[in-house]
């Protein structure tokens, strides 16, 4: 049986370095953590989009083991689950023939990680923990994607819950998320822990605006910029930010940056050129060294999660605004962790997704108040290193 106090770890995720993606951006330092506090790490994950990478090597003390197809994963949804198909074969083999004895801890990247997890367990007598970051098939029923009644999904949701059964301990990143994997699965409260996410850029500093190396190089220094930063993807309504920024359109002191990629840039960016939006500047994901100084060239940063989706996905992006010490503007559901982190540290604005009439003016109030964007950035900022920090999650963790 997998033992929590054993000096050896087993990580299994996908996306690990050199992909830039957020999940493994977020890991990463948390592996490392362990590593420095004296423990064994192995990270087994897949290969990364471009990026050239060995099967073997160790970085900063952890061990990464790379399994899996060599393809590019975001090209579109066949060349995915081929990725998915060949990262979890190899896994599954390369647990199969590991010894007992590390504790072995795997995150919904991909989304059958928990049932390979659960399947090699079984066999060979040991328990695992589990860290939920999005909920499969959950997410895919919520986007119209997946049938909540479809045999697929009723199948898939009754493998998750033997999978989960399985775990020895599961964790998750917000408090909705607990909630409705308790509501799902019929799992008591002590079953679920709940461990706020942490965030990459913590101990960077806080960059004021005019000293962000981009705020220079994009010709910003006389904006109120709003940037939306991370992903874009089937959690995210883009559509919603492409016409606050229309809305937005004859105020020329508003600029709005967005930058990233995912499923949803396309749409987002074809609807921008429709609607003529000048006022939206296109840029591609940063290396993750320049990713705090990214996020400092702006006022106020967005964050978006489209509505129904509470409990079944926490957008990361929001810890490294806080730790940027930005103001926020979400358009995220009202019970979901975005939301009451906002509310609990007054740190940036809420509101239903798809408000674009109320996003826009709050983005207008802000505009006009330079210093409560300060305040609201200042008590993001406290938030990060008191609740939201790396050490934190080490400990719940540990």
């Amino acid at each position: 049986m997998t033992q929590k106090n054993s000096n050896e770890i087993i990580f299994v995720c996908q996306v690990y370095h050199p992909d830039e993606s957020s999940t493994s951006q977020l890991f990463r330092p948390l592996m490392e953590k362990f590593s420095e506090e004296g423990y064994l790490v192995t990270v087994i994950c897949g290969y990364a989009k471009g990026k050239k990478s060995l099967p073997k090597e160790t970085l900063n003390g952890v061990n990464i083991l790379r399994h899996g197809l060599n393809i590019d994963h975001k090209r579109g949804l066949i060349w995915r689950f081929a990725a998915y198909f060949g990262f979890i074969i190899s896994v599954f083999f390369r647990l199969l023939t590991t010894k007992n004895g590390p504790r072995i801890i795997g995150v919904t990247n991909p989304p059958f990680n928990a049932h390979i997890l659960a399947l090699t367990s079984k066999i060979r007598f040991r328990k695992f923990d589990y860290i939920f970051l999005d909920l499969h098939p959950e997410g895919l029923v919520e986007t119209g994607n997946l049938s909540k009644d479809s045999y697929l999904t009723r199948i898939w949701m009754k493998l998750n819950k033997l999978a989960y059964k399985t775990a020895d301990r599961l964790y998750v990143i917000g408090r909705d998320m607990k909630a409705l994997v308790e509501d799902n699965y019929q799992f008591d409260s002590d079953r679920v822990t709940y461990m706020p996410h942490w965030s990459v850029n913590e101990g960077n500093g806080i960059i004021n605006f005019i000293d962000s190396k981009y705020t220079k190089m994009l010709g910003l220094s006389d904006k109120f910029v709003i940037q939306y930063s991370g992903n874009m993807g089937l959690w995210h309504d883009m559509e919603t930010f492409v016409r606050v920024a229309h809305l937005l359109l004859d105020d020329h002191n508003i600029q709005f940056v967005f930058v990233g990629g995912g499923m949803r840039y396309d749409s987002a960016k074809a609807l921008s050129d429709q609607l003529g939006c000048s006022n939206i500047l296109w840029r591609d994901f940063v290396a993750e060294k320049d990713l705090h100084e990214s996020l400092a060239a702006c006022h106020v940063s967005l964050i978006t999660l489209a509505d129904g989706l509470e409990g079944v996905a926490v957008p990361c992006k929001l810890y490294g605004i806080l730790a940027s010490a930005r103001a926020i503007v979400s358009a995220t559901p009202l019970k979901s962790e975005i939301a009451l982190t906002l509310k609990d540290h007054n740190c940036g604005i809420n509101l239903q997704p798809g408000d674009v009439k109320g996003l826009a003016n709050a983005i207008k109030l802000l505009s006009q108040d330079r210093r409560l964007v300060r305040d609201m950035g200042l008590r993001g900022y406290d938030a990060c290193q008191s609740v939201y920090s790396l050490e934190n999650a080490y400990q719940n963790l540990n």
